[in-house]
């Protein structure tokens, strides 16, 4: 293996147990990879972006009167990001997988800010949403 390989799988290793860290920091795993039982409805497997990409995204984005979304929120590591970053602003994460949004509504319980609700984001879009994180939730077809 040569010597920038190595140093890139050390990278990557790093930033995994960061990761691993960070998760801990807010009650439990949120990289955990989950097979949807709903593809029939055009929803993706349950996937993860690592913490150092969400700070890079959300950084300096964020108004202090804006209502943030995650749609497809997953076991919400994009919610545990935006608390990481000391996010007061009302947060709610959509997820369709009602198991998957249990353990995320029971993980995140202690912050009044952050609401997890179960269904179709269609059907549960707030109305006073402005910023809105989708993280490869579903096909084109829902996209459109």
């Amino acid at each position: 293996m040569s010597l920038a390989r190595l140093r890139e799988f050390a990278a990557v290793q790093f930033r995994r147990i960061q990761d691993g860290v960070y998760d801990l920091k807010f009650g439990g795993s949120t990289g955990t990879y989950v097979s949807t039982r709903f593809a029939h409805l055009g929803a993706y497997d349950s996937g993860t972006a690592s913490y150092f990409i969400l700070l890079n995204v959300f950084n300096g984005k964020i108004r202090p009167d804006d209502v943030i979304v995650d749609v497809g929120c997953g076991f919400g590591r994009a919610i545990n990001t935006l608390l990481w970053m000391n996010c007061k602003n009302r947060i709610v994460g959509l997820e369709l997988d009602p198991e998957i949004a249990e353990s995320s509504r029971k993980r995140l319980r202690r912050f009044d800010n952050v609401e997890i609700v179960t269904g179709n984001a269609l059907d549960h879009l707030p109305a006073d949403g402005t910023v809105f994180w989708i993280f490869n939730s579903f096909d084109e077809a829902v996209v459109r």
